[in-house]
């Protein structure tokens, strides 16, 4: 069952958090992880602007450049349709079908894997949500 983890780096500092396995948690930070709660709610729906601060500003920068030059066609029209959404004003963002979004994203190296993790987690803080 997943549930909602706060991740930490190595040296102690929350990366974030995150909705997952307590077995893919422990994989992917072993010793670095405290649960928050359990999630049984629906998967919540995040603002466009607010889904957009979630990237550093290299890191959107990346996903911009990348949605405007890339060759692979496949990859391309995914993240430009992310972009699309996610530069929407007054736009929502539905994280239930996020995991190809993330994928697109640690395949085009906008994303490292961590951070994909923590970018595209399902847990939505209130001043997140519509």
């Amino acid at each position: 069952m997943e549930n909602v983890y706060e991740v930490f780096d190595t040296s102690g500092k929350s990366l974030g958090i995150i909705v997952a396995t307590e077995e893919v948690v422990n994989m992917k930070y072993p010793g670095r992880y405290q649960f928050v709660r359990e999630n049984n709610s629906l998967p919540p729906i995040i603002t466009s602007e607010a889904m957009k601060k979630r990237f550093t500003t290299d890191e959107f920068n990346a996903l911009t450049a990348f949605v405007a030059a890339a060759a692979q066609a496949q990859q391309k029209t995914r993240l430009a349709a992310f972009l699309d959404v996610i530069n929407a004003v007054g736009g929502q963002y539905w994280l239930a079908g996020a995991d190809k979004d993330k994928s697109a994203t640690v395949a085009a190296n906008v994303l490292t894997a961590e951070r994909a993790d923590i970018v595209f987690s399902l847990h939505v803080s209130q001043s997140e949500a519509p």
